[in-house]
């Protein structure tokens, strides 16, 4: 486990020796199954999550019932909402779901403030993944602004795309993301590929027109 987790968050196989077995003797691995949650509770935050492998995300509930994705935390990444409640000694009130059967590497509250505190490669890791996250979350505030159906799918594939123009995705999936129904998504991503803006397959939907 020591060295698939250095392995995988390279940049903190810079740390010092003492501050990596530290590190590694305050943790516990945890294993997530696709589809399971972990549900904040309104206490104090007690861990870090490091995903080792897979991938979850971060969603909050709104009082009518549907779930708005805050972000999506993949293999080499921390849980920054964890971090900064931890860090804060603030409330814990955000719930994680597992994307695909994942690895968690999850290190103690007081392990990880020590850390920031001591070890600068540590601390230089957490910050750079806070300022990744923010741009993140500012990305998806400014997409919420987006008046039409159509505008908010065309933005959110453009954004999910690989370097084939591809995005590997489901239409629940789509729609838990923005914020609306699969029927909906389903019609509207109907009638993109009817125009030629792209093209739909089973867990795929390949661009053909940028916006």
């Amino acid at each position: 486990m020591y060295n698939d987790f250095f392995k995988t968050f390279g940049s903190l196989n810079k740390m010092s020796e003492e501050h990596k077995t530290l590190l590694m003797s305050h943790s516990a691995v945890k294993k997530l199954t696709k589809g399971q949650m972990m549900v904040g509770d309104y206490t104090r935050c007690e861990g870090i999550p490091f995903v080792l492998s897979g991938s979850i995300r971060l969603f909050r509930i709104s009082e009518h019932g549907k779930d708005l994705t805050l972000y999506k935390v993949r293999a080499g990444e921390i849980c920054v909402l964890a971090a900064i409640c931890a860090y804060a000694n603030l409330e814990y009130d955000f719930t994680a779901e597992g994307l695909e059967d994942s690895t968690l590497n999850v290190l103690s509250a007081e392990s990880f403030n020590h850390l920031v505190q001591k070890s600068p490669e540590f601390r230089e890791f957490v910050f750079s993944s806070l300022a990744d996250k923010l741009i993140m979350s500012l990305k998806t505030i400014e997409f919420l602004k987006f008046p039409s159906i159509e505008e908010k799918i065309k933005n959110y594939l453009s954004s999910s795309a690989d370097k084939n123009m591809t995005v590997r995705t489901t239409h629940e999936a789509i729609a838990r993301d923005i914020g609306s129904s699969r029927e909906v998504v389903s019609r509207k991503l109907k009638e993109l590929e009817e125009s030629g803006s792209l093209v739909l397959s089973r867990g795929k939907i390949k661009i053909l027109k940028k916006n």
